[in-house]
């Protein structure tokens, strides 16, 4: 079924959408084969993977499903999605993956689970550099943005290793600031490392990231102040303007449906609180799976409810 991309969208930042999927005009093709193990594709960043960690320990050791994480570039989740090589990405941000959300959302190939919060991407400075010149925090013309961070001294841009989907040249250019000089870090936790060492000299940056991120709860960071969102297409690799805030997705396998709707209506109910995420990640540098397990056995009655749904759906 064709959704139009906006209307999508537009309905997910209000409720969650939970997609119906396998309807067919073919009635002779038989059902997928059900997979030994789910297979959850996370991303290089922290929140990611803790939230499918969680979800991989929940199906295994609740409910006695074969399960496992795998690490997948951001934009290359879609086509083993839709092939079932894997079963489900937990975190998936549409703006940015639009490309994804409408060769694949858009056209049946992977199915939505509703969304796991919302969150905005946006480019932000320190807080001295704002509370130095308080203009840039403001919705500005695209001609403005470069002379506002001359005048902060703001002379890079610091970007995510090259799994993320990160700032293109046609969409920094549209923003006025295409000569500004790229800085990319080669993980997460080398961009914290970049934040964490420039905040302490006082140094002059802008970092391409999002809200909620625990790099929040520990440095002052501001968004800049982009054009508004409204009335500008971000379909356009030349948009120049900001991002709005954006459900953030849980997006699975069509064919869960048929091979294993216990795991599909575990999926759709699935929602462990960002902030709980960001905040166990703020306070400790322990393995994923450490953190699941500490949030596991400290939030039972949040995911009680996700077990039951579960068990219920294979009855």
């Amino acid at each position: 079924m064709k959704i139009e991309r906006r209307s999508f969208l537009k309905g997910l930042a209000s409720a969650p959408l939970l997609a119906a999927c396998g309807e067919t005009t073919t009635t002779n093709v038989p059902p997928p084969a059900a997979p030994t193990q789910i297979k959850i594709a996370a991303h290089s960043w922290g929140t990611s993977q803790l939230i499918a960690k969680i979800a991989e320990l929940l199906l295994r050791e609740q409910l006695g499903v074969p399960a496992a994480t795998q690490i997948v570039a951001e934009g290359e989740i879609w086509d083993p999605l839709a092939r079932g090589d894997v079963h489900a990405c937990l975190e998936v941000w549409p703006l940015r993956n639009s490309d994804g959300v409408r060769a694949y959302v858009d056209a049946g190939r992977v199915v939505t689970a509703g969304a796991i919060g919302s969150g905005r991407t946006a480019w932000f400075v320190p807080s001295y550099v704002a509370d130095e010149i308080p203009e840039i925090m403001t919705a500005v013309v695209a001609s403005d943005l470069g002379p506002l961070l001359a005048r902060a001294r703001v002379a890079e841009l610091v970007v995510g290793p090259g799994d993320w989907l990160t700032p293109t040249p046609p969409r920094m250019s549209a923003l006025g600031v295409g000569a500004l000089p790229i800085q990319r870090a080669g993980s997460e936790k080398a961009l914290l490392d970049r934040v964490r060492q420039g905040t302490t000299d006082r140094a002059t940056f802008m970092v391409s990231l999002w809200y909620p991120h625990p790099i929040h709860a520990l440095y002052g960071l501001r968004a800049v102040g982009l054009p508004a969102a409204a009335g500008c297409s971000i379909d356009d690799a030349a948009f120049g303007c900001d991002y709005p805030a954006e459900p953030i997705l849980k997006v699975i396998w069509p064919g869960l449906a048929f091979t294993n709707p216990d795991v599909k209506a575990f999926f759709d109910v699935f929602a462990p609180p960002l902030d709980d995420m960001v905040s166990l990640l703020a306070s400790s540098a322990d393995a994923p799976e450490v953190l699941a397990r500490d949030w596991i056995k400290s939030r039972t009655i949040v995911w009680t409810s996700w077990i039951n749904a579960a068990r219920s759906a294979k009855k």
